[in-house]
């Protein structure tokens, strides 16, 4: 675990407390979502650091859904009624602003944790490594050009402290077709 020893208990109370804060509703499913209508996340519980950090993440995107619009909506335009369009999902741009309100939310939920771990460290490089994935595939863009010029090598050592800039490119470069 943590240096600190962060208990399940601090973890739950701190993510409630924050939704108070925010005013979101924190549903159980099947997957960690945020809505991009309404005050409303999903998660899928809370019973891990891993858990804890996708849970702030989640609230980081209903921070940036009210507090910072010009990240949230180059994503969500156009909503049809019930479901997002990935209609311009093979454009720059679009991959950019997502990986820019990915890494925005990340940036926020590091930023409210109690603590940020190794653990919380590990899951955020999944799930940014996803979209990663996916903005490459989609627009053939370097991954290495994805990571520098959208998610920052700055970003990197925030969330990697331990890291030289050497081993980010190292890691980043593993991925690189």
């Amino acid at each position: 675990m943590s240096k600190n020893e962060l208990t399940l208990s601090e973890m739950r109370e701190h993510v409630a407390k924050l939704a108070k804060e925010l005013g979101v509703v924190v549903q159980f499913g099947d997957d960690f979502r945020s809505s991009v209508t309404h005050p409303v996340i999903m998660i899928r519980g809370l019973n891990s650091e891993s858990d804890y950090s996708a849970t702030l993440h989640e609230l980081g995107h209903q921070y940036i859904r009210v507090n910072k619009p010009e990240l949230f909506e180059p994503i969500t335009k156009p909503i049809h009624r019930y479901h997002h369009c990935h209609c311009n999902e093979k454009s720059v741009d679009f991959q950019k602003a997502r990986l820019m309100n990915e890494q925005a939310a990340w940036n926020w939920a590091r930023e409210n944790a109690i603590e940020w771990t190794v653990e919380m460290s590990a899951n955020y490089l999944l799930a940014i490594g996803s979209y990663i994935d996916h903005a490459h595939r989609k627009t053939k863009m370097s991954i290495v050009e994805i990571v520098t010029s959208i998610i920052g090598v700055d970003t990197l050592k925030l969330m990697f402290p331990e890291w030289d800039v050497r081993s980010m490119y190292n890691e980043i470069s593993r991925f690189q077709p």
